[in-house]
């Protein structure tokens, strides 16, 4: 008579794929500041349950964690003004950086205030975090199809 397939073992396959997947999207997320001279710290967060454990990557919200936050999902008004040489290292929907030009000549509300400015329009959003999310959820699915394609629930 068949007998059942580990679980056990599905379950570490399983695990396996999603820890791919989050090696991919910590890596992607990596790609996007290789030029900065700060970065921000990106990490790897277990999601366990009974039935499944899974993973989720994440920025600490550190000061570059703040600034990688504001450029991911972008902002309606910007407290700081550029030099008139700015050019950005980023772009929206790309994950390479450039090298940039330029610097911040004031920060934050107070500063611009003092000096009479007003704020300036928003952050374009970069939308990696939309991006990552996207791409890892179609490999992730593709990944699974296959594992229970070939996986044997009857030896």
């Amino acid at each position: 008579m068949p007998q059942k397939a580990n679980i056990g073992e599905l379950r570490n396959r399983m695990r396996d794929v999603a820890g791919r997947r989050a090696r991919y999207v910590k890596s992607s997320y990596e790609q996007t500041v290789t030029t900065w001279e700060g970065q921000p710290t990106f990490q790897i967060i277990p999601l366990e349950n009974r039935d499944v454990t899974g993973f989720t990557v994440d920025y600490l919200l550190d000061e570059m964690g703040e600034i990688y936050k504001y450029l991911d999902f972008g902002t309606t008004i910007r407290w700081s003004l550029m030099s008139t040489d700015w050019i950005s290292k980023t772009s929206p929907n790309t994950i390479n950086p450039g090298t940039g030009r330029g610097y911040v000549r004031l920060r934050g509300r107070a500063e611009m205030e003092a000096m009479g400015e007003r704020p300036r329009p928003g952050i374009k959003a970069r939308n990696w975090t939309t991006m990552f999310r996207k791409d890892a959820r179609f490999y992730f699915y593709k990944e699974m199809q296959e594992l229970f394609k070939n996986w044997r629930m009857f030896s």
